[in-house]
């Protein structure tokens, strides 16, 4: 299902009352299990003088209910509800990487997991401008190719580059 929000209604216990941004992607765990993990932000178009927060959830129905809303921490980037994607996440499927997820967030890093979502660091920052670059991930083709290709709009001109 959909998560709706209305005005002054939460979409989850502890969120608050916006979802922007939504990016999920699928996990797929050791025991074969999968859950979707979204992050998004609670703000759309921040600005460095009033933002939202990244924040994480998951659902482990296909949707049908979404648990374990929680800001998003990414040392030694701070959470400044800058958005997330607009790609979708990703999970490598290299078997050495399984557990390595990314998301790129628009103030120009990714966002990266290596177990399975539960912790994030940040990447180096892959572009010049400091903000609101807008990055479309996937990986390059090949069975169990784990690298990742980039095609970015920064925020400056809205230029293009491939990375």
């Amino acid at each position: 299902p959909l998560i709706t929000v209305f005005a002054g209604v939460v979409p989850c216990p502890g969120c608050p009352a916006a979802v922007s941004n939504p990016n999920p992607v699928e996990v797929t765990f050791p025991n074969g299990t999968r859950s979707i993990l979204l992050a998004f932000d609670t703000m759309n178009n921040p600005r460095p003088w009033s933002h939202g927060l990244d924040m994480t959830m998951w659902s482990h129905d296909d949707g049908v209910s979404w648990v374990g809303a929680r800001a998003t921490e990414y040392p030694p980037q701070p959470n400044v509800g800058s958005l997330i994607g607009p790609a979708v996440g990703l999970q490598l499927q290299a078997p050495e990487a399984r557990g390595q997820i990314v998301f790129w967030i628009t103030s120009g890093f990714l966002a990266v997991s290596k177990d399975y979502g539960e912790t994030f660091t940040a990447s180096q920052h892959v572009l010049k401008e400091p903000c609101c670059s807008e990055c479309s991930i996937a990986f390059a083709a090949g069975p169990g190719n784990s690298t990742l290709i980039m095609n970015c709009r920064s925020g400056q001109d809205s230029r293009r580059a491939q990375l």
